[in-house]
């Protein structure tokens, strides 16, 4: 492939440059805890994906060792002796453009990134929910009874205990 662009590879790019920068705000609203508004992408992230994933398709070469199967073969492409044959062709491996090989690095640096501020959003919201389950239990055995009285129920077993006296 010539260092020109051709319509897939430049499909390609703005595929990559699209997502990335949904991947950027993502990160940006994970980083800055407004989870709701992270959430909020993920339409638009599974579609910007999906649209990367078919421009992947039409950019792969569709023949044998990386080498698309209807591009032509020149005597620069051919090893010695062997011009303008299948096996030609496959020598020569179909080499990207520096600037999808560098959105690629770019996709997968964001990815990564992403990734973390995923789990520590999930660890966080985790250890609010343990939080939240444990005051639930020790709160579980005292409130107010029938009578109107503040009482310690012993016998509660769980956050949800079903309590004859309310």
């Amino acid at each position: 492939m010539s260092q020109k662009m051709d319509k897939s590879s430049a499909q390609l790019l703005r595929c990559f440059d699209d997502v990335c920068k949904l991947i950027e705000k993502e990160n940006d609203f994970l980083a800055a805890g407004k989870l709701s508004e992270a959430v909020a992408l993920l339409t638009s992230k599974q579609q910007q994906m999906e649209k990367l994933e078919h421009a992947l398709e039409a950019d792969a070469p569709s023949g044998p060792e990386g080498v698309e199967h209807n591009a032509p073969v020149t005597h620069a492409d051919a090893p010695a002796g062997d011009a303008g044959t299948a096996q030609a062709a496959s020598a020569n491996p179909r080499k990207h453009l520096p600037q999808l090989n560098a959105a690629a690095r770019r996709f997968s640096d964001l990815a990564r990134r992403n990734r973390v501020l995923l789990r520590n959003a999930i660890d966080t919201q985790n250890a609010l929910l343990k939080l939240i389950v444990v005051d639930a239990v020790q709160d579980t055995g005292t409130g107010y009874g029938a009578t109107g009285r503040y009482t310690v129920d012993s016998q509660a077993h769980g956050a949800l205990a079903l309590r004859s006296d309310v």
